[in-house]
């Protein structure tokens, strides 16, 4: 999650961060955000969905962490399943 913050922080006008926490309450979510100690860039925007309406309901997920990307043109452009990627692996993507 640390790399996501440093890729939005770095990539302000390519790039625009949307994450999920699955935290069932607020203080859950602020204390990870918290021990991130980092400050989070005008760029991503971090939400709880602890009911999952988002999370299952609309991106039909099944396991955390996952990593969508999309284009400009809103559509999809890849799914990445688990934490098996890297930094280079999305900015390549957003090139």
């Amino acid at each position: 999650f640390p790399h996501l913050i440093d890729l939005a922080a770095r990539n302000p006008e390519r790039l625009k961060l949307v994450a999920l926490s699955s935290d069932f309450d607020d203080a859950g979510m602020d204390r990870f955000i918290s021990r991130l100690n980092r400050d989070i860039p005008a760029n991503m925007l971090i939400a709880r969905d602890a009911e999952g309406a988002i999370t299952r309901g609309v991106f039909k997920t099944y396991q955390l962490p996952e990593t969508f990307i999309y284009g400009r043109d809103g559509q999809l452009i890849k799914k990445i399943i688990g934490a098996d990627w890297t930094v280079q692996d999305v900015e390549a993507l957003l090139r």
